[in-house]
């Protein structure tokens, strides 16, 4: 492999970390807003909460494959499916590794 395919690799690479650390940043957030929802909303009505969850749960699933294939998707569409399918891979390692490292952090502050 030729050094210019190596820094591309290491380019896409690290162009993974970005959507991936964006996914867990969001996830961190709606984790807080559901782990307060008695504060933040003390009074809901029980039928509704449901109907309230699955609309959030489902904005969550569209917002997190925005932010981990708009950008694979743009570059498909000019023709670098192979640059795609390395940005997505890319950013799934990172992922896999941020969620490696918060289940261990996790596991160390469970005891």
């Amino acid at each position: 492999m030729n050094m210019w395919m190596q820094r591309k690799k290491a380019w896409l690479t690290s162009q993974g970390v970005v959507p991936a650390l964006s996914v867990v940043l969001y996830i961190l957030f709606f984790t807080m807003l559901l782990t307060n929802g008695n504060q933040v909303f003390p009074h809901i009505n029980p039928r509704l909460a449901p109907l309230m969850f699955l609309t959030l749960f489902c904005f969550s699933a569209l917002t997190c494959a925005l932010m981990v294939f708009y950008k694979p998707y743009l570059l498909f569409v000019d023709k670098k499916g192979k640059e795609a399918i390395q940005l997505v891979v890319a950013t799934t390692k990172w992922l896999g590794i941020f969620a490696v490292v918060i289940v261990s952090v996790v596991a160390m502050f469970s005891r």
